[in-house]
Protein backbone atom coordinates (compact mmCIF):
# COMPACT_ATOMS: atom_id res chain seq x y z
CA UNK A 1 0.00 0.00 0.00
CA UNK A 2 1.36 3.41 -0.93
CA UNK A 3 1.00 6.65 1.07
CA UNK A 4 -2.03 7.77 -0.90
CA UNK A 5 -3.85 4.51 -0.18
CA UNK A 6 -3.03 4.71 3.53
CA UNK A 7 -4.30 8.28 3.91
CA UNK A 8 -7.44 7.47 1.89
CA UNK A 9 -8.27 4.62 4.30
CA UNK A 10 -7.28 6.75 7.30
CA UNK A 11 -9.56 9.65 6.32
CA UNK A 12 -12.39 7.23 5.53
CA UNK A 13 -12.06 5.62 8.99
CA UNK A 14 -11.92 9.01 10.76
CA UNK A 15 -15.06 10.14 8.92
CA UNK A 16 -16.93 6.91 9.79
CA UNK A 17 -16.18 7.11 13.51
CA UNK A 18 -15.77 10.08 15.81
CA UNK A 19 -12.42 9.37 17.46
CA UNK A 20 -11.35 11.87 20.13
CA UNK A 21 -7.74 13.16 19.82
CA UNK A 22 -6.76 11.21 22.95
CA UNK A 23 -7.33 7.92 21.04
CA UNK A 24 -5.20 8.75 17.98
CA UNK A 25 -1.55 7.80 18.49
CA UNK A 26 1.68 7.91 16.52
CA UNK A 27 4.67 5.66 17.30
CA UNK A 28 8.24 6.06 16.06
CA UNK A 29 11.32 3.93 16.67
CA UNK A 30 14.94 4.85 16.05
CA UNK A 31 18.36 3.39 16.84
CA UNK A 32 21.22 5.38 18.37
CA UNK A 33 24.79 4.17 18.44
CA UNK A 34 26.92 4.90 21.50
CA UNK A 35 30.20 4.52 19.61
CA UNK A 36 31.98 7.55 18.21
CA UNK A 37 32.10 7.56 14.41
CA UNK A 38 35.36 9.48 14.07
CA UNK A 39 38.50 8.81 16.03
CA UNK A 40 39.60 11.90 17.94
CA UNK A 41 42.99 13.41 17.07
CA UNK A 42 45.62 12.84 19.75
CA UNK A 43 48.42 15.29 20.39
CA UNK A 44 51.63 13.99 21.94
CA UNK A 45 55.19 15.08 22.51
CA UNK A 46 57.68 14.28 19.77
CA UNK A 47 59.48 10.91 20.18
CA UNK A 48 56.97 9.71 22.80
CA UNK A 49 56.54 5.94 22.31
CA UNK A 50 53.43 5.20 24.35
CA UNK A 51 50.26 7.23 24.04
CA UNK A 52 47.17 6.45 26.14
CA UNK A 53 43.80 6.14 24.47
CA UNK A 54 40.26 6.44 25.76
CA UNK A 55 37.78 3.82 24.59
CA UNK A 56 34.15 3.23 25.42
CA UNK A 57 33.03 0.09 27.23
CA UNK A 58 29.91 -0.02 25.04
CA UNK A 59 31.82 -0.74 21.85
CA UNK A 60 29.32 -1.70 19.17
CA UNK A 61 26.22 -1.14 21.31
CA UNK A 62 22.98 0.15 19.85
CA UNK A 63 20.32 1.90 21.90
CA UNK A 64 16.72 1.66 20.63
CA UNK A 65 14.33 4.49 21.45
CA UNK A 66 10.55 4.19 20.97
CA UNK A 67 8.34 7.27 21.31
CA UNK A 68 4.53 7.18 21.37
CA UNK A 69 2.27 10.25 21.58
CA UNK A 70 -1.39 10.99 21.05
CA UNK A 71 -2.67 13.97 19.06
CA UNK A 72 -3.86 15.48 22.36
CA UNK A 73 -0.28 15.46 23.70
CA UNK A 74 -0.49 12.42 25.99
Amino acid sequence: MNKRGFFYLYEKELAARDYPPSLIFNVDETGLTVVQKKRPKILALKDKRQIGAATTTYCGSLLTVVVCMSTSGI
